[in-house]
């Protein structure tokens, strides 16, 4: 296999190890891959049989099923047994997870997904005014050291964190100056709470809010009366075509270890870019760092790349949550070998 570039891409390298580049083909309409298991719809369920041609290590199960829980029924199908394991189960708040059920055990990844306040920067939009979007930064941190996790962002199993690269990758800078970095919206407080008095935030969710906003309010600053959660779809139709609110409270993947993983969020063609939170000069800092090469150059690119993020606020980062699943475990186990960030695959169990 042979590919070739028409510029330097240094994840590519990355995503050849995992599957964002998997090699497949399409046959009868069907898509035919190299995985361990062979895919088949059946109704509602989707069902996995060993594949037979596989180069790695031979499945674990003979057969395996996978359903739709909603959440109102996961955790007493779990505990009744017509489930053998749950993914997502970070979701679901599920009481067993605290270790207080012999019934159910759970298993937590590391840092899987970003949790984050975006700021609409959109010309004409109340956060287009680089102090008002410095200041919301200073502020939410500051009432978060203050007062600690709300129980909703405890639920989220959340570990909180400014920064967006994570401790181990290129571009973490150290404590004291990612917190000098966020301070320097302190004097623009009280532009912030006058301005939001003449125009009102508004502020949606597809999580749970209420927290935010009672933040926001105490504070001092004006939220609008139809701020609050909606329902998902929603949400996404305002994210990436009509730009409505002032603020989404939102979460998204941690992508891979490379510091490049933001570019999906940050990069000016990333996936999952909105309008509302471009940054120029971030996005331009993307652009060059994905073409660095050298080991030696990425710190030092990545380190500037994040006190941009942090001087010109796409959003305020809260931290991570974890992705986690809960099992029974006089049905399955989790293997002593697994090791990944995001525990949402059912490659992870073994039979008991």
């Amino acid at each position: 296999l042979e590919l070739e570039y028409d510029r330097p891409l240094r994840p590519a390298v990355e995503y050849l190890a995992d599957g964002r580049y998997a090699a497949y083909k399409v046959v009868d309409g069907h898509p035919i891959g190299t995985g361990p298991y062979v895919m088949k719809e059946e109704g509602q369920e989707l069902l996995l049989t060993p594949n037979n041609n596989y180069r790695g290590s031979e499945p674990r199960f003979s057969e395996a099923r996978i359903v739709v829980a909603l959440p109102g029924a996961a955790e007493a199908k779990l505990r009744a047994g017509e489930l053998d394991a749950l993914l997502f189960a970070e979701k679901y708040n599920l009481p067993g997870c605290d270790g207080a059920s012999e019934g159910v055990r759970c298993v937590f990844g590391q840092e899987s997904a970003h949790l984050v306040v975006y700021l609409n920067g959109l010309a004409g939009r109340f956060f287009n005014q680089h102090n008002l979007r410095l200041a919301m930064q200073t502020l939410i941190a500051r009432k978060l050291e203050e007062s600690g996790l709300p129980k909703d962002l405890k639920a989220d199993h959340l570990s909180r964190d400014d920064q967006s690269f994570l401790p181990f990758q290129a571009g973490r800078l150290s404590g004291a100056e990612a917190a000098e970095l966020i301070q320097a919206g302190q004097k623009h407080i009280p532009d912030l709470i006058a301005a939001s008095k003449r125009d009102p935030i508004r502020l949606v969710s597809g999580r749970e809010c209420q927290w935010l906003i009672s933040l926001l309010r105490d504070a001092g600053v004006t939220v609008s009366t139809n701020s609050g959660k909606i329902d998902f779809s929603r949400i996404l139709g305002m994210v990436y075509k009509t730009y409505e609110p002032d603020i989404v409270y939102i979460g998204y993947s941690v992508n891979n270890s490379d510091p490049d993983g933001l570019y999906h969020n940050l990069g000016r063609k990333g996936a999952i870019y909105s309008p509302i939170e471009a940054r120029e000069s971030v996005q331009d800092l993307f652009e060059e760092g994905r073409a660095i090469m050298s080991q030696a150059l990425l710190a030092p690119h990545y380190e500037k790349t994040a006190r941009a993020i942090l001087k010109e606020v796409p959003y305020v980062h809260l931290g991570y949550t974890p992705c986690g699943v809960a099992y029974k475990p006089d049905r399955v186990k989790v293997s002593d070998n697994f090791v990944n960030r995001n525990t949402n695959q059912i490659t992870i169990f073994e039979p008991r």
